[in-house]
C-alpha cells in the first residue's frame, strides 16, 4: 500500500532526552497512531547503510508510553532502585553526596549506550555487505502521493543529500522543519569543531545542512517571525531560494501534566513553595545562565542574606555546560540560595511553574523561547531577554531586558520579588489575556501541512 504521510522518527528513537523539540515530535506521533490511518506510516533513516526503513507503528507506539512514563515518574535506568547488595546499590550510595561526579556518570553511561546501540549494528551490516544482499529502502515505496515530514532538529538524523536524490526519483513531496539557525547565526555559543571531522568548523557544517534542507523542502516548517527572518537572510547569503514556509506553534504539554514535587525541595535549606525564583533551559552558554548567577552573586554581596531570592536553575547539561555548572555548583555563597535540578522531568517542571514566583530568561538567542511561554501558561510572571523570538513567546505579558543589562537584571528581579501588589497584578493579567498553545495544536498544524500538499 503506498503511505500518503510517512513521519520521521528517527530523533525520537535516537534520543531519550525530551526537550522541547522532541516533545512536539511525540506529539505528531500520539496524533498519528490514534488516528490509525492505513495511508500512514513512520521511518527512520539508517546511518549504517544510508537508507530510510519502516519503523512497525507497534514501536513507536511502546517508545511513545515509555516517554510519557518517563517524564511523568522518572521510569528510567537512573532512577530505578537497586536491588540490594548489588553494585548498582554501593555505586548510587557512593554518589549520593557527589551530584556533579554522578551527573558526569550518567552522561558517561548514556553515551556509552549510544556507542554500543551503534556498533551491535556494525556485525549485521558487514554480514550483509559480504553476503551481497543490499536492503531495500522504503522509498522504494512511496509515490507523488506520498509526503515525507521531518522536524528532526539533530542534523546526524537524516541525510539530505540522500533524501533529495530518492525525492527527484520517486516524485514524493517533503516537509522539513527550521527551528532556529542557531548554529550558524551564532556560532560562538557552540563547540568550534565537529566531532564527526576536527578538521571542519562545525559553522561550516551546519552551513551546509541547513542549504541542503532549502533546496530539498517542498514545505518548510518554522515556529516563528524570527526564524523566518534568519532563513530569508541565510538563504539570500547562500543564494538559494526560501521555499514556502508555513508558521507552526511551538505548544508544549508542559501544563497538562500532574505536578511532583522534585525531590532536592524535601533537602535540608531548600526553598519552599511559592518562595523562588525560576529559571528553565539547558545549561548551556547560550541561554546565558552567567548573568543570572553574576546577579545573584552581586545581590549576596551586597543585600543581607535572607533578603536575596532563592532561584532555582532546572535544565540539562548541553554545549559548553562545564564553566557554568561548575560555578553553580562550587560558588560558596549559592549554598542553601541557589539549587540545581539536573533533567526534570515534565511533572517536576509543572510543579516548579506553579510554585516560582517569577521566572528568569535571560537567553541570547532562541527560535522561540518554550520557558516564556510555558511559565505564562502557569500565569507566573517572568522576566525574559528581548532578542530574537522572546518578543513573540512573551506575548506583551512578560517584562524584557537586554540579556548583557546586570543592572537592570538585578533591579527587575528585586523589583518584582519585593513587590507583591505588582506581582499579583502580572499574574492576574496572564491569567486573563495569555492563550496557551498545547502540543496536540502543534501536532494539528504540522500533520495539516501535510497532507495538504496533496489536498489529502
Amino acid at each position: 500500500m503506498t503511505p500518503h504521510l510517512v513521519f520521521d522518527v528517527s530523533a525520537l528513537l535516537r534520543d531519550p532526552n525530551m526537550s522541547g523539540v522532541a516533545r512536539v515530535g511525540v506529539a505528531v506521533a500520539s496524533v498519528l497512531l490514534a488516528e490509525a490511518d492505513p495511508h500512514t506510516a513512520f521511518c527512520r533513516f539508517d546511518p549504517v547503510h544510508r537508507l530510510f526503513e519502516e519503523v512497525d507503528p507497534e514501536r513507536v507506539r511502546r517508545h511513545v508510553e515509555h516517554t510519557h512514563d518517563r517524564n511523568q515518574s522518572r521510569l528510567d535506568d537512573d532512577a530505578a532502585t537497586p536491588e540490594p547488595g548489588t553494585v548498582r546499590r554501593t555505586t548510587d550510595r557512593i554518589l549520593a553526596d557527589r551530584p556533579a561526579t554522578a551527573r558526569t556518570v550518567r552522561r558517561a553511561g548514556y553515551y556509552a549506550r549510544r556507542a554500543a546501540a551503534e556498533a551491535s549494528r556494525l556485525p549485521r551490516a558487514l554480514r550483509e555487505d559480504r553476503n551481497i544482499r543490499p536492503r531495500p529502502c522504503f522509498t522504494g515505496a512511496w509515490t507523488a502521493d506520498t509526503t515525507y515530514v521531518s522536524l528532526a532538529f539533530d542534523y546526524h538524523d537524516v541525510s539530505f543529500d540522500y533524501l533529495a536524490q530518492q525525492r527527484e526519483r520517486q516524485r514524493f513531496a517533503t516537509v522539513l522543519t527550521a527551528h532556529d539557525l542557531t548554529t550558524v547565526v551564532t556560532p560562538q555559543y557552540h563547540a568550534a569543531y565537529s566531532v564527526w571531522d576536527p578538521h571542519l568548523l562545525l559553522a561550516d557544517e551546519f552551513r551546509i545542512h541547513f542549504t541542503r534542507m532549502l533546496t530539498t523542502a517542498d514545505r518548510l516548517l518554522v515556529n516563528s517571525d524570527a526564524t523566518q527572518r534568519d532563513v530569508e537572510a541565510f538563504a539570500a547569503e547562500q543564494g538559494v531560494a526560501v521555499p514556502t514556509t508555513v508558521r507552526f506553534p511551538l505548544g508544549s504539554s508542559i501544563p497538562e501534566h500532574d505536578r511532583i514535587r522534585p525531590a532536592a525541595f524535601a533537602g535540608p535549606g531548600a526553598p519552599a513553595p511559592g518562595g523562588f525564583v525560576l529559571t528553565v533551559g539547558t545549561i548551556e552558554i547560550r541561554k546565558n545562565h552567567q548573568l543570572l548567577l553574576d546577579v545573584w552573586e552581586s545581590m549576596l554581596r551586597d543585600l543581607p542574606r535572607a533578603e536575596v531570592p532563592p532561584l532555582v536553575v532546572a535544565g540539562r547539561q548541553g554545549w559548553l555546560f562545564q564553566e557554568t555548572v561548575a560555578r553553580l555548583e562550587r560558588t560558596p555563597a549559592f549554598a542553601g540560595k541557589v539549587l540545581h535540578l539536573d533533567g526534570p522531568t515534565d511533572a517536576e517542571l509543572a510543579w516548579c511553574y506553579e510554585n516560582a514566583v517569577f521566572t528568569c530568561y535571560p537567553s541570547l538567542y532562541e527560535g522561540w523561547g518554550l520557558p516564556v511561554s510555558e511559565s505564562l501558561a502557569f500565569g507566573t510572571p517572568c522576566i525574559s531577554s528581548n532578542t530574537s523570538s522572546l518578543p513573540e513567546a512573551g506575548a506583551g505579558l512578560t517584562t524584557m531586558l537586554d540579556p548583557f543589562d546586570r543592572n537592570a537584571w538585578r533591579d527587575a528581579v528585586l523589583g518584582l520579588w519585593r513587590d507583591l501588589d505588582l506581582r499579583s497584578s502580572t499574574s492576574e493579567h496572564i491569567r486573563a489575556t495569555f492563550v496557551n498553545v498545547d502540543a496536540a495544536t502543534t501536532a494539528r498544524v504540522v500533520i495539516g501541512t501535510a497532507r495538504d500538499l496533496h489536498g489529502l
